[in-house]
């Protein structure tokens, strides 16, 4: 990898975690002298700092792979407030369901891309979606526990319109619970997102973007070595100060997508979400 787009990438990730200390801090803005980061929205480091997560993690309701699963299709901190007031996360009822969401919308989050059954709106494609998910739950077959993060990564994309992504955002929920809290690998396994994949792209340098296939399973063996070495670039405390929380591989990969994102902008193009910064 180019040394100086591996420092790089950690500017870019000190520099944005500062900005979280200092909004906790109630440091008034700008928290950044950084153009990008004060125009654009970019996700925390870590993800359990990004706010949909907090949420799930204080409702209590992030206990079982079926409420990851839900929390996750939906990614919408109002629908998922409608879902924990009806018992939903813990007692899924596909009437109730329906009843609850008839009116809501946006029911999702746009920052997740969802594909339901080809002919379902989103709330019908929804619960198509969960029914099996359910089923499997309430018999016990989605306990997780003595599984790594891959193996039930595998098992969660067995599902119809469960691709890579949405398994991942699940695994990573679960990372957190009792369920895959203990799984042997949350060092060693990421799975690559195209983000993460542009990202390592960059970082090498001198390849196209689409350099890596992220779908090609060689291609996921290549960016996970490379992921396993910014991993261990990031317990340098000259590169990650040592009284900051650790990284693990999820931390990896979610960053490489948010650089990827920043580098875009850095070169004239845009971001998806502004973000006002600036004070």
């Amino acid at each position: 990898m180019n040394e100086s787009n591996v420092a790089g990438f950690f500017a870019y990730a000190r520099e944005r975690y500062q900005i979280l200390l200092n909004r906790r801090a109630g440091k008034p803005k700008p928290w950044t002298r950084d153009p990008i980061l004060q125009s654009y929205r970019f996700c925390n480091v870590f993800r359990e700092d990004d706010t949909v997560t907090e949420w799930f993690r204080e409702s209590g309701a992030r206990t079982t792979t079926f409420s990851c699963m839900l929390m996750r299709l939906t990614n919408r901190i109002d629908t998922a407030q409608i879902l924990l007031n009806e018992d939903l996360f813990a007692h899924w009822d596909e009437k109730l369901a329906r009843k609850s969401l008839a009116d809501k919308k946006p029911l999702t989050n746009a920052a997740y891309i969802v594909h339901t059954p080809y002919g379902f709106n989103k709330l019908n494609g929804l619960i198509e979606m969960l029914r099996p998910v359910w089923a499997d739950q309430k018999a016990g077959r989605l306990d997780f526990k003595g599984y790594s993060l891959e193996g039930a990564h595998e098992q969660l994309m067995r599902y119809d319109c469960v691709g890579s992504f949405i398994a991942y955002e699940v695994v990573t929920d679960l990372n957190h619970t009792p369920v895959l809290g203990k799984a042997i690998d949350k060092m060693t396994w990421a799975a690559a997102g195209p983000g993460a994949a542009r990202g390592l792209s960059r970082i090498i340098g001198g390849v196209p973007l689409d350099h890596f296939r992220y779908g090609r399973p060689a291609h996921q063996t290549h960016m996970l070595k490379l992921m396993e070495a910014l991993l261990l670039h990031s317990k340098r405390p000259k590169v990650w100060p040592a009284q900051w929380p650790t990284w693990d591989m999820r931390t990896v990969e979610h960053t490489l997508c948010e650089f990827d994102k920043y580098q875009r902008v850095r070169e004239g193009g845009r971001a998806k979400q502004l973000f006002n910064g600036k004070g």
